[in-house]
């Protein structure tokens, strides 16, 4: 794992990790690539098993780690020419950009994540809130 990415996870920089890609269709169209990194230690023996069609979060539930949170960071960015050929876009055409940290119910670090979507297949919605003082 990179020192970035070891650090984001707040592991060691020698821990190994197991990498999860995906190419998801709509309607038999792409609409995202997206690559999970995920400790070898919190995947166990995910990383030998078919993921085709399967929940990556039942997947981790089942091995008694619940995704709590995710902290997120959406941006714009331009499809490079490998992913313009994934998604079935031109080089330079727009995409949104996901990055996600995913933490555990105890509030450790469970994998990283990154989503690159068709920019005219994609919405992000948010919700703010606020406590009252």
């Amino acid at each position: 794992v990179g020192e970035d990415e070891a650090a984001r996870l707040r592991v060691g920089h020698m821990t190994r990790v197991w990498e999860l890609q995906r190419l998801r269709l709509l309607d038999d169209k792409p609409v995202s690539w997206e690559q999970v990194v995920i400790p070898t230690t919190v995947a166990g023996e995910l990383a030998e098993q078919d993921m085709e069609g399967r929940s990556l979060f039942d997947a981790l539930e089942q091995r008694g780690v619940m995704v709590c949170r995710t902290d997120v960071v959406v941006e714009a960015q331009l499809a490079d020419a490998a992913l313009s050929e994934l998604l079935q876009l031109q080089p330079g055409d727009p995409i949104l950009c996901q990055h996600e940290v995913a933490f555990d119910q105890y509030g450790g670090e469970v994998f990283l994540g990154l989503a690159r979507y068709r920019a005219d297949s994609y919405r992000f919605r948010s919700t703010l809130t606020r406590k009252p003082r």
